[in-house]
């Protein structure tokens, strides 16, 4: 320590490393000031804990510029437009050159020999013939390019009567895109941003009615031998806006298992540029996550070709990149001269929009994985991604700050010493700054970096799961519990020593914890004995190392960190008795039908959830479930039968149980409701029926003139049948002396409608 004098104070020179800190000390006051110079501010990185693997960041249509887009922007998917001249009358044949006019079959072809592998397909538009309107587009401001007229055309719609033909439409073009190119669409798109009427190519889709489509062509995609997916609904990016089309799509069970991904948009109207938020992305990450669906986003532009626009471009893809976990990123138009703000290039100048771009698509290539990162500074956004088979470690690095620079140091286990630097500021874009060091470097003002090393180890590889389950292990009970571990490789270099290891974070669960492994073997078991009767949720992570020790053991190591299920039983789906149909007279106010015999369908312990919808909503709306109490077995469901006609009233009742070992969590019910006018038939009350006494002590009489319901049933508060009958006759009389006092519902049916009465017993 070198001391220094100076009248009135003292001040100590501490020299550490690279930090150098002034203390200065008052006599008298006790009071210490602290400051840094050329500190570090830590980076920090996570190899070993990955998450989502891209699938492609990319763009449409490079329009004679593929050689910038793919071998220097780096695009590595392409999204294709579906023109709808592909059948452009009823009676013409299929024509796949129509239907690719941007980008054409040509190009296509063009960019597969330069290594793009992902292709993904959007509709536009059904061919005219089979929409109401007879039109590509609405017909209120059809092709109005100055954006003055209001688009409302409501027939701006599928044909009812159409939609079969046109899911053999696009499962016509998915076929005819795998004949022509030898390989699949990695997604198929229905309909692009399907609530908004439009003076272009448009049609507008409710979520009921994209949900009948995604029926529809999901399963003519199975039939047809084809493994593409269809993804929904590209929509704008806002979790508020997409949360009616994930409620009916995604939480369906029979739509969600024909979806690759959950597709947005970065827009605010269609038009105008989203950058999202963090909270916003994550909502819609966690939501599809859930169900185990990636998220992709599959268009945005609108920025404007300076580089506080592409800035903001920039941090837009790290929102979207970083906690929307998206595995697809597309920007609007690789290449488009007329309206270069929603363009990386016009004609062969790249825009600020495309150096943003870059700074990502260049080095994070189909199956990087993004790895967590973190920094303290709240004006620097980090981004880190892996590619264990390139041997790459890719960050991406935007400084917020406008006027000062930022001295940075990533931190981490295994990390290399150096990386490669290319920095993009209004001064210049994508710049070499050459080799910069690991433990300090520097990042400009207002800035987007680009760091990247690629070393000479191949990373070690484990097949990943999730979750593993079994049942809780019992008295008495054998003890032989294991679990396979797979895809066990030191990478593809061969002849590497492999070491596997793992730890749990619950050891006392267990008697015994251990892995059985071999090197080179592709496979090793971990076998375990459990305590008796412990069940619960507790993490096991497993270590798989190559011995290699070059560039500081960069990429030696692989984990694989799965959850490790001990169940108490397998869970059971729920329960709910609810008529098969309904027929009810229209009305201005909600009708209601009695839900009985709702359970868990175990120990009752477990939280219900009721997800209604009707298929015509034209018909019957505002359907909703009411009157449930946590632990109950009754609820109503509510609706409006505002006009004459059909709709299917479809409930999910789900519980919060696993579906772990076959376990199912929840149930489906359908209910038929015939809506009819009100003079003939004003509620589920039937007038014409009688049942007296009411209260009733020992029996009920019920009359049912020219025996019109066919079977009556009686059900307690728990949803307990305790009585039911066929009935054969106009009077008959049923005991209840034997039942406890309360509440029950009879309830009567036929094949087109049920009447109910709520009867009291007393004792």
């Amino acid at each position: 320590m070198k001391k220094l004098f100076f009248t009135g104070f003292t001040c100590f020179l501490k020299i550490r490393s690279s930090r150098i800190n002034l203390k200065y000390f008052l006599p008298g006051v006790g009071l210490f000031v602290f400051f840094t110079l050329f500190s570090q501010t830590p980076v920090v990185v996570n190899l070993y804990e990955p998450y989502q693997t891209i699938t492609g960041l990319g763009t449409h249509d490079p329009n004679g510029q593929q050689n910038m887009i793919v071998d220097d922007l780096g695009a590595s998917s392409e999204r294709v437009y579906i023109d709808w001249h592909f059948k452009a009358s009823p009676s013409s044949s299929y024509d796949f050159n129509a239907a690719n006019s941007a980008p054409s079959v040509a190009m296509i072809n063009t960019l597969i020999s330069k290594g793009i592998k992902v292709f993904f397909s959007t509709c536009f538009t059904p061919p005219p013939y089979m929409k109401m309107n007879g039109l590509e587009a609405d017909s209120t401001c059809y092709h109005d390019w100055s954006y003055t007229k209001p688009c409302t055309d409501p027939r701006n719609k599928l044909k009812p009567s159409s939609y079969n033909e046109f899911a053999d439409f696009l499962v016509e073009y998915a076929r005819q895109f795998k004949a022509t190119f030898g390989i699949e669409l990695a997604g198929l798109s229905i309909q692009n941003e399907p609530a908004f009427n439009e003076p272009y190519v448009s049609c507008v889709y409710t979520p009921g009615e994209m949900k009948q489509l995604v029926k529809l062509v999901g399963a003519r995609l199975e039939a047809a031998g084809l493994s593409t997916r269809i993804i929904c609904a590209e929509d704008m990016g806002s979790y508020a806006k997409n949360k009616p089309w994930l409620d009916s799509i995604v939480a369906d069970p029979e739509t969600r298992k024909y979806l690759a991904a959950w597709a947005v948009h970065g827009y605010i109207d269609g038009v105008s540029a989203d950058m999202g938020s963090a909270t916003g992305w994550s909502s819609l990450y966690d939501y599809v996550h859930r169900y185990g669906l990636p998220l992709w986003m599959t268009e945005t532009s609108g920025y404007l070709n300076t580089w506080d626009e592409g800035m903001k471009l920039a941090q837009a893809i790290h929102l979207g990149l970083r906690h929307g976990k998206v595995s697809v990123w597309s920007y609007c138009y690789a290449n488009n001269p007329s309206q270069p703000q929603f363009s990386l290039m016009q004609n062969s100048t790249p825009l600020a929009s495309y150096y943003a771009s870059k700074h990502y698509y260049r080095y994070i290539r189909p199956g990087a994985q993004q790895v967590e990162s973190s920094c303290s500074d709240k004006e620097i956004l980090v981004t880190a991604f892996r590619h264990g088979k390139e041997k790459r470690l890719t960050l991406v690095i935007i400084n917020n700050n406008v006027s000062q620079s930022k001295t940075l140091q990533i931190q981490g286990d295994k990390l290399p010493s150096s990386f490669a630097m290319y920095t993009s500021t209004s001064s210049g874009y994508f710049v070499s700054q050459g080799t910069k060091t690991t433990s300090s470097f520097t990042v400009p003002a207002k800035s987007v970096n680009t760091l990247v090393f690629t070393g000479s180890n191949q990373q070690p590889t484990i097949d990943r799961f999730d979750t593993v389950a079994f049942l809780m292990k019992k008295p008495g009970q054998p003890a032989n519990y294991s679990i396979s571990l797979t895809g066990i490789s030191d990478g593809g270099e061969g002849g590497q020593n492999i070491t596997v290891s793992a730890t749990v974070s619950n050891p006392e669960w267990f008697s015994s914890f251990a892995v059985s492994y071999v090197s080179p073997q592709t496979t090793g078991k971990i076998n375990f004995t459990p305590v008796d009767n412990r069940s619960g949720f507790t993490t096991v992570t497993v270590t798989v190392n190559d011995g290699s020790s070059a560039d500081n053991g960069f990429l030696s190591t692989e984990k694989l960190t799965f959850t490790l299920a001990l169940l108490p039983f397998i869970n059971h789906a729920p329960s709910v008795t609810v008529p098969s149909t309904v027929v009810i007279g229209k009305s201005i106010k909600n009708q209601i039908i009695p839900l009985t015999g709702i359970s868990d369908g175990d120990d009752g312990s477990q939280t219900l959830t009721f997800n209604v919808s009707s298929s015509n909503n034209a018909v019957v709306t505002n359907v909703y479930v009411k009157d449930y109490q946590p632990g109950g077995s009754t609820a109503s469901l509510s609706f409006l039968p505002k006009a004459t006609g059909e709709a299917y009233i479809t409930m999910i009742v789900a519980d919060n149980g696993s579906t772990l070992l076959g376990g199912e969590n929840y149930t489906k019910k359908v209910i038929k409701v015939q809506v009819i006018e009100s003079n003939q038939s004003p509620s589920l009350y039937d007038a014409s029926v009688v049942v007296w006494p009411n209260p009733a002590t020992s029996f009920l009489r019920i009359e049912n003139p020219d025996c019109k319901y066919k079977k009556a049933l009686l059900v307690n508060m728990s949803g307990n049948i305790c009585w039911t009958s066929l009935c054969f006759e106009e009077q008959y009389v049923v005991d209840v002396s034997s039942l406890t006092a309360g509440v029950y519902i009879l309830r009567m049916e036929n094949e087109q409608s049920m009447t109910t009465r709520k009867i009291m017993i007393l004792r």
